[in-house]
């Protein structure tokens, strides 16, 4: 938790337009949302902003999602962070490892209901009587 005793909430995505789109949706909710394109960025906020939760692309430029999340795992492995992940890599293979291996808490496949993530947000980190944000809609390419 933030000192403002808002739980904070780290997005990752190498996709600026999927990222802003998530962002936005997280922005709604009672948490402070940081986000990055950079996974090695992404590396250095989660050690010095300690997130509550974690949404998660996989396939990024460099390192997958799933070296990232085990990187920042390693880092601080006494740290119960929530993790989302949402990707295009949608398939029978990473739903596997995302539940049985990297045993993140929710797997969302692209393209994603926008509601559904505000609220599995909300859920996992109990903000009691929140209600998903308004649709977002996906900004002018």
């Amino acid at each position: 938790m933030t000192t403002k005793g808002l739980p904070r909430v780290l997005c990752v995505d190498d996709d600026r337009r999927t990222l802003d789109i998530v962002t936005r949706i997280v922005s709604r909710l009672p948490v402070e949302c940081i986000s990055t394109e950079r996974p090695s960025h992404a590396l250095e906020l989660a050690r010095e902003q300690a997130p509550d939760l974690l949404v998660l692309d996989l396939m990024m430029p460099g390192i997958t999602g799933w070296e990232l999340l085990a990187r920042i795992r390693h880092e601080n492995p006494a740290a119960r962070m929530r993790v989302v992940v949402v990707s295009a890599k949608d398939d029978a293979i990473e739903r596997t490892i995302a539940k049985n291996v990297a045993q993140v808490d929710l797997f969302m496949g692209k393209p994603f209901d926008t509601d559904e993530l505000a609220s599995s947000v909300a859920q996992l980190l109990d903000l009691a009587g929140v209600v998903g944000p308004r649709e977002v809609e996906a900004p002018e390419s």
